[in-house]
């Protein structure tokens, strides 16, 4: 739960404010600039206290997460490691009638599948989701957890505005949902989740760039939780960011830690 908590929120912060509108490209969601490749993405720990030889803060890797596109945009693959051990893998394909399937790993078991299905105005009009569960770790065979479907709503600019998560054994009945609310440029500014997983409120704030600068978490009373503050951006001569410092701070404004991202982008030629 930590770990899958954790890699939440290196996503939200990762991605630019304009994720969760109608389908575009995956370079366009993520706000990437010009014909990428792939991004290499690496997190380090700041340690003030501990000094390099040259006197620099020492740093410490925390996790590395690899993004693949294909030459159309989109994406083909994400992994995500801690420690150079690979902790999740997403596996994205795109079948005819726009349909897209997702098959994700944890730890080189498969863990779910997704399937979306999208209309010409690149909105979701049906999704599934099938997770799985390890029953005998020695053959590694699996049984079916369960099946649900998921409920996309849009306004009427194309962003998606409520994802509903339905119950497979009641009809109708929703269990949990995100809400998600935009600037008059379209980039989101406030994510509502109510799940059992995750109930939580994040405020974001961007750059004129459209690039994440703050993103505060409130539990759904209102109460601050953490706040990351996000400075010090410098970006290729594509104008996608290479990096940047994230400063964590507790729900009484207490400094907590610093972090560092560093990405490597490569380019389609």
């Amino acid at each position: 739960m930590y770990y899958t908590f954790r890699l939440f929120i290196f996503i939200l912060i990762l991605v630019s404010c304009n994720t969760s509108s109608h389908r575009k490209t995956d370079w366009e969601d993520q706000n990437l600039h010009g014909q990428v490749k792939s991004v290499i993405v690496t997190q380090y720990k700041v340690y003030d206290s501990i000094k390099n030889d040259d006197g620099t803060p020492y740093m410490d890797q925390e996790r590395l997460s690899v993004s693949s596109f294909n030459n159309k945009g989109f994406l083909t693959e994400f992994t995500d490691s801690i420690s150079n051990k690979q902790k999740s893998r997403s596996v994205y394909s795109y079948l005819k009638d726009n349909v897209v399937e997702i098959v994700s790993y944890r730890v080189g078991r498969r863990t779910s599948k997704n399937t979306l299905k999208y209309n010409d105005k690149g909105e979701v009009i049906d999704e599934e989701m099938l997770v799985y569960v390890l029953v005998n770790e020695k053959d590694s065979s699996y049984i079916k957890e369960r099946s649900y479907k998921l409920v996309n709503k849009y306004d009427k600019r194309g962003n998606k505005i409520r994802k509903e998560e339905l119950s497979s054994e009641v009809e109708g009945l929703v269990k949990g949902f995100t809400e998600f609310k935009y600037d008059e440029k379209g980039d989101i500014i406030e994510i509502v989740s109510d799940y059992e997983e995750y109930e939580m409120k994040r405020n974001f704030k961007s750059n004129n760039k459209r690039d994440v600068l703050s993103l505060k978490l409130y539990d759904l009373e209102d109460n601050l939780m953490s706040e990351y503050l996000i400075t010090n951006y410098v970006y290729d001569k594509n104008h996608n960011w290479i990096s940047r410092k994230i400063e964590v701070r507790d729900k009484n404004n207490n400094y907590k830690e610093t972090q560092i991202e560093k990405r490597i982008i490569s380019y389609y030629k």
